[in-house]
């Protein structure tokens, strides 16, 4: 059965169907449509186990599929299971799943660009438990839309002059695109007013930059190196649990700096008096934060960060915005202690 691309954005699409083949060009669109149905199926099921495969998996082994799709038991999870670059081999295995009918198992086939006479394409067109969803390449227009509505939903103006330079970066990829929106969103926490000269500093300028650094800059309070972070950060490679383990590690060991001489005001004092040994290069930093934050701030943070990390997984397509908009939001209460 074929489903247009844009009928997606309905409000519970996918909850009267498990099957779904995403096929074509546009891998941005593929992605955000495979997450969208990984969403509406936590929403349905509220806990759900995803598995990911590679077609040349399940043909090397197929016992690997047939054993997930078998299972029945009722004290086992719903599941989705994600097949990357599935072509016509597939084929034998979709008709098995169907048969099979098994409601507590979603599946989900990624593929590239199929013809016409695709037997894999032709069988879920013409099935009715199949969803198949073409995801062909986005138009200028489609890209524009997107601008437009994630700005308006996050309260931002910008130019039209503005909003065409980011269109021309983003190089006909909504991968690109959403990775650009997410930069002008962090940066917009620290400055109202987003000028073209702005947009041009911040858009499509991308690289690898110190994780540990950058967050150090945020509990440092340090926002005009935080705002040069963002636009450097390269959104493609962003880790964001990485960066979020990271920065508890900081904070829990602000914690228990303060908390192993509570009485004790010198910084100097508590860092070189810490064990383990601080490294001589982070003490100047670790000096500073614990002079900018107050106990129960800190400990504010971590009991935030476990909702932030739950809130991440649970919203994955806006990940980054969701960790890059908190991390802001440190920055600026350490800006305004120091």
């Amino acid at each position: 059965m074929i489903l247009k691309s844009y009928e997606t954005t309905k409000n519970n699409f996918s909850k009267d169907k498990n099957i779904f083949l995403l096929y074509g060009e546009n891998s941005g669109l593929k992605i955000e449509i495979k997450e969208l149905i990984k969403a509406q199926k936590v929403d349905e099921f509220k806990k759900i186990e995803t598995l990911n495969f590679w077609e040349e998996e399940i043909l090397k082994s197929e016992n690997i599929f047939y054993e997930e799709i078998n299972s029945d038991s009722l004290f086992i999870n719903k599941k989705v299971i994600i097949i990357n670059k599935a072509s016509n081999k597939f084929e034998k295995y979709l008709l098995d799943f169907i048969e099979k009918n098994n409601s507590n198992i979603s599946l989900i086939m990624i593929s590239e660009l199929l013809d016409k006479k695709s037997k894999l394409r032709n069988l879920s067109e013409k099935n009715k438990k199949v969803f198949c969803i073409p995801c062909y390449q986005d138009k200028i227009d489609d890209l524009a839309k997107i601008l437009n509505q994630e700005l308006k939903k996050n309260n931002i103006n910008i130019s039209n002059e503005s909003k065409n330079l980011i269109l021309n970066r983003a190089n006909g990829d909504r991968i690109n695109l959403r990775n650009e929106i997410i930069k002008i969103i962090s940066f917009s926490n620290f400055s109202k007013k987003i000028t073209f000269e702005n947009i041009k500093d911040l858009t499509n300028y991308s690289e690898e930059i110190d994780t540990g650094k950058f967050v150090n800059t945020c509990l440092n309070g340090d926002i005009i190196r935080f705002r040069k972070n963002l636009i450097e950060l390269n959104l493609t490679s962003f880790n964001y649990i990485l960066i979020l383990k990271i920065l508890s590690s900081k904070i829990q060991r602000l914690i228990k700096i303060k908390e192993q001489n509570n009485n004790q005001k010198n910084s100097e004092v508590l860092v070189d008096n810490y064990k383990p040994p601080i490294f001589w290069k982070e003490k100047v930093d670790v000096k500073k934060q614990i002079n900018i934050f107050k106990l129960n701030y800190l400990k504010e943070i971590i009991f935030n960060l476990n909702k932030i990390e739950l809130e991440c997984k649970l919203n994955a397509q806006n990940s980054s915005i969701i960790f890059l908009n908190y991390l802001s939001k440190i920055c600026k209460k350490a800006n305004s202690y120091s």
